[in-house]
């Protein structure tokens, strides 16, 4: 829920809707086929660091597809 709330406080999606596709990589964070700017992207990987206690490297991907 967290993750969701942060998206909906950068204004990446609205309140009450649905994250169809999202893909974070190393390279970039793309939302619904949008890439997001890379200063969003960063705190998006320090966020992915903190959750998940490594980080993303090579062509690893984290990956939400609804």
């Amino acid at each position: 829920r967290a993750t969701k709330d942060e998206l909906e406080k950068d204004k990446l999606m609205n309140e009450g809707d649905d994250l169809e596709d999202f893909t974070l990589s190393k390279d970039e964070m793309v939302i619904d086929g949008k890439k997001v700017s890379p200063e969003l992207h960063k705190k998006y990987l320090e966020m992915y660091k903190k959750y998940f206690g490594k980080e993303l490297t090579g062509d690893k991907k984290f990956r939400i597809n609804d």
